[in-house]
């Protein structure tokens, strides 16, 4: 595919605090694409390709309102000439304008819109189930990009990483959502993984081992729940002033949902010694960049970058 910036650069992140003697990296998927970013390219990459491999008639994914999964499967899809399919949770009424959906129209997705109960439930929902036999022979692609194939895509951003340093980092930081994420990483990656919840799902673990297909987590690989702000796109004014700041010293773009509470995790972690000293740092910037106009779209002038 065109315009894809593979492999993404890792850039050196230098921040005046305590720690100084401490490598930091950000490896930057936030720069892959403008639309199909980070962690959601990814994820997408071989389960289309095994999509169009098989013949199947196109796509049918899930996803929020505001959803960059939703965004980035229907720009993939456009590009790849594969038909797709929204279902999105919530009324149309109140957020089919919004800069995400609208994207995603542009893309060319269809969307449909179902009441949150059904979305809730939609492996039994009828309104769900309606609008999957519309679309005879279309592959279904979980929400979030949940899928057995993306942790292949995950996991090459270790032998990127492996490319660019002399060793491999210490530690990786990466946010966690649906965990599929950090569950890609965790098959490639030995050394100390943390995962920074951004969802308040203190179940995400079992999720994630779920679909490692193991019992628990690798040693050395865990998920710290004290830096979600209130959960799933919840922020306060310290966390919104956070992104401002880290960008005037930074360059670095972050969004609210997930990158900024990534960051912002590792500024606290450092400062409490979280992290040998002398040892390697490499931060995950997973791309959701576009989400911010979701946000500001909801909230005016909330992000000013």
């Amino acid at each position: 595919m065109k315009m894809l910036q593979i492999p993404s650069p890792l850039h050196r992140l230098k921040l005046e605090q305590k720690g100084d003697d401490i490598s930091t990296w950000v490896k930057r998927d936030d720069l892959i694409h403008q639309q199909i970013s980070g962690n959601k390219w990814r994820k997408l990459v071989y389960p289309l390709k095994e999509i169009t491999n098989d013949g199947s008639a196109g796509v049918i994914t899930y996803g929020g309102a505001f959803s960059n999964h939703i965004v980035a499967t229907a720009i993939a899809c456009q590009a790849l000439r594969i038909p797709c399919v929204g279902i999105i949770r919530g009324d149309e009424s109140l957020s089919a304008a919004n800069p995400s959906l609208s994207a995603a129209r542009e893309g060319g997705m269809k969307l449909h819109f179902v009441d949150r109960d059904s979305y809730r439930h939609k492996q039994d929902a009828p309104a769900v189930q309606n609008i999957i036999d519309q679309y005879p022979g279309y592959a279904v692609i979980a929400e979030g990009g949940r899928h057995r194939l993306a942790l292949r895509g995950v996991s090459e951003i270790i032998s990127e990483v492996d490319t660019d340093l002399v060793r491999r980092p210490d530690y990786i930081l990466v946010a966690v959502g649906t965990g599929t994420t950090f569950a890609g990483i965790s098959q490639a990656y030995s050394g100390t993984l943390i995962g920074i919840n951004v969802l308040k799902n203190k179940g995400v673990e079992q999720e994630i081992v779920a679909l490692l297909e193991i019992d628990q987590l690798p040693v050395g690989h865990s998920i710290q729940h004290d830096f979600h702000f209130g959960g799933y796109a919840k922020y306060s004014a310290e966390l919104i002033t956070f992104m401002h700041d880290f960008y005037q010293g930074s360059g670095i773009k972050t969004d609210v949902v997930y990158t900024a509470k990534l960051f912002y995790a590792y500024q606290e972690l450092r400062q409490s010694d979280f992290f040998q000293p002398g040892s390697s740092v490499v931060i995950y910037h997973s791309g959701g960049i576009q989400g911010n106009a979701g946000m500001n779209h909801r909230f005016p002038g909330l992000i000013r970058f």
